[in-house]
């Protein structure tokens, strides 16, 4: 296991925990607590954690996975929004005598990656978890590093899904771009506190392959693109055109495109489509801001 029992917080423990820094977790936002010692001890085990690992940990909360984590690995470098969970964080190293755990107060949206980092781990707050999986997922694509994230398990079956498929929509098409996404081991919601609604499950994030289109052009198509994915292609290029010269534009440019003789609706797009899309349309501005 590799690191002892009192680093990990019981259900009775954490309630303890957040009383003492008066913070009551907001189900709006996603605040549970794993506070299942089995659970950890598989979800450490998963990750895969080696001695000479840098690990950032985005939303540490109150170190369930952070003083465990910090028994095992170099160092764990925290990013954590919430004042009263640094100060905890902080407060609970010095108690566990842990000198290789250092947390930044700061929004992980916005705050830099910092240099080093070797993994990413992330028990992410549903709230937020489109935007945080995106740029988790884009640390994971230019670092080569892998992530693993906790999340609720129909979120997990978004950023697995594949096109041509219900589920795949921006999200999974943005994430596509830069990851792979599987499921490592299911979470009971019972392993957390208070109780979630639903179950989690352990998603591990490794590098895709070397892209063809820039990420800030892939991320506009499929901006501009998916709230049409039900749409055949032709049908929502055509009604991209904001005016009759951009539509003829459209209508003339769309017999170049291959993918046109399957007929495929938005949703079914893969890479190499989105590919072709944007070296025969972006020429004729359909793509600009």
């Amino acid at each position: 296991m590799g690191y002892p029992n009192h680093y990990f917080r019981s259900k009775k423990e954490v309630k303890i925990a957040l009383d003492s820094i008066d913070i009551t977790p907001a189900k709006y936002r996603g605040q549970n607590f794993l506070c299942s010692f089995p659970a950890l001890s598989h979800v450490m085990e998963s990750c895969q954690l080696e001695s000479n690992d840098v690990v950032l940990e985005i939303g540490p909360g109150l170190g369930a996975l952070t003083f465990p984590m910090a028994a095992l690995v170099k160092l764990v470098r925290c990013i954590e929004i919430e004042p009263a969970f640094v100060e905890y964080i902080e407060q609970r190293a010095n108690e566990l005598h842990l000198r290789n755990v250092q947390v930044e107060r700061g929004d992980a949206l916005e705050v830099p990656v910092p240099r080093g980092i070797t993994k990413i781990v992330s028990s992410m707050p549903y709230s937020i978890a489109g935007l945080l999986v995106s740029r988790i997922a884009g640390f994971v694509y230019n670092l080569s590093i892998p992530a693993f994230i906790i999340c609720q398990k129909e979120f997990s079956q978004k950023l697995q899904a594949l096109p041509g498929s219900m589920e795949y929509s921006r999200i999974s098409a943005n994430v596509r771009y830069h990851a792979r996404a599987r499921e490592i081991m299911d979470l009971s919601r019972n392993n957390f506190y208070p109780v979630p609604r639903v179950d989690s499950v352990l998603v591990e994030l490794t590098p895709a392959s070397k892209r063809e289109i820039e990420y800030a052009l892939f991320e506009k198509m499929t901006r501009i693109l998916f709230p049409f994915k039900n749409k055949t292609l032709r049908r929502a290029l055509i009604i991209l055109g904001k005016n009759s010269q951009m539509k003829d534009r459209i209508k003339a440019s769309l017999n170049q495109l291959d993918i046109l003789k399957a007929n495929p609706r938005v949703r079914d797009l893969d890479m190499r489509d989105f590919t072709e899309i944007a070296n025969i349309f972006s020429s004729i501005g359909l793509f600009r801001d």
